[in-house]
């Protein structure tokens, strides 16, 4: 599911702060995890920028050398202005552990209730998955069909989920119809 794209990092130059990181079009990151210490690496900017922008939910491969690093990325701090990226934490994977992390909710189809006008709301637009790092879905797409009468809704136990991946919270709404103003 979840497709690997491989980044070359640096140790972090410890003589340069941030400004002048970004200045030279790399980006101050973080990779931790469990057993493992953390590490403060660097990486170009617009090329992580480029593949994240495609789908955040990927697969790296942090290549630093021999050092070989799979990973996800946690946060990635973005200036809301200037759209410019200040930060990235990595979460380091194995293989074989379950992770967890927010994927986009996509929901699909057409609505009875819709379609007799009331209107569609979607509470939440990501949710908390866990799965493996090689089933980590880049969205989870959900059918609103279902929606057929004005008090309907679905919750994340209506969704069909990519094969290895589940919720992590039970009875959470994901979407609901809204009765149109004026009816009863």
């Amino acid at each position: 599911m979840s497709n690997v794209i491989t980044l070359d990092i640096e140790k972090r130059d410890e003589n340069l702060n941030p400004r002048q990181l970004r200045s030279e079009g790399k980006v101050p990151a973080t990779v931790y995890g469990a057993d493992f210490e953390a590490t403060s690496i660097q990486l170009d900017s617009k090329k992580f920028q480029t593949v994240y922008s495609l789908n955040p939910n990927s697969l790296y491969e942090l290549k630093n050398g021999k050092s070989l690093w799979k990973a996800i990325v946690k946060d990635a701090q973005i200036n809301a202005t200037t759209n410019e990226l200040l930060n990235i934490e990595f979460q380091k994977v194995v293989e074989d552990k379950k992770v967890r992390l927010k994927a986009p909710l996509v929901p699909f189809g057409v609505s009875e209730a819709v379609k007799m006008g009331a209107s569609l709301r979607l509470p939440i637009t990501e949710l908390l998955v866990e799965c493996l790092p090689k089933d980590i879905p880049s969205e989870i797409k959900f059918d609103i069909s279902p929606l057929v009468s004005f008090d309907d809704r679905l919750t994340v136990q209506d969704i069909q989920y990519p094969e290895g991946v589940s919720p992590v919270s039970a009875n959470v709404v994901v979407a609901k119809v809204k009765v149109p103003r004026g009816s009863k």
